[in-house]
């Protein structure tokens, strides 16, 4: 079994090319001509952090806090560049972080 077949079901972090870091419980993984797309379930776009100093140390411990958007219930990404299985303590922290809104 693939790597990626072991992560389907289990929340992630993604980084794309064009829309930024997520998080959320990984729905599928595919690669398309434009590119890989990722689908997530229950997914919110980090815009801004502090506390970490890459997308590995968040998946790892999470962050101190900025700027996190709202739960979207599904959200189809493309252009994925990496996808990180979450810790236990870095999922515990992301989904408590605040709601940003503006």
């Amino acid at each position: 079994m693939s790597g990626k077949k072991k992560m389907v079901g289990k929340k992630v972090l993604i980084r794309s090319y064009g829309s930024g870091v997520h998080f959320g419980t990984l729905v599928s993984e595919q690669f398309t001509e434009a590119g890989k797309v990722v689908i997530l379930e229950n997914s919110r776009r980090i815009h801004r952090w502090t506390g970490a100093c890459s997308c590995s140390q968040i998946a790892t411990d999470g962050i101190s806090g900025d700027r996190v958007s709202v739960v979207v219930p599904l959200i189809e990404v493309v252009n994925v560049i990496e996808t990180i299985p979450l810790s236990e303590k870095a999922i515990d922290n992301l989904e408590n972080q605040p709601v940003w809104k503006s």
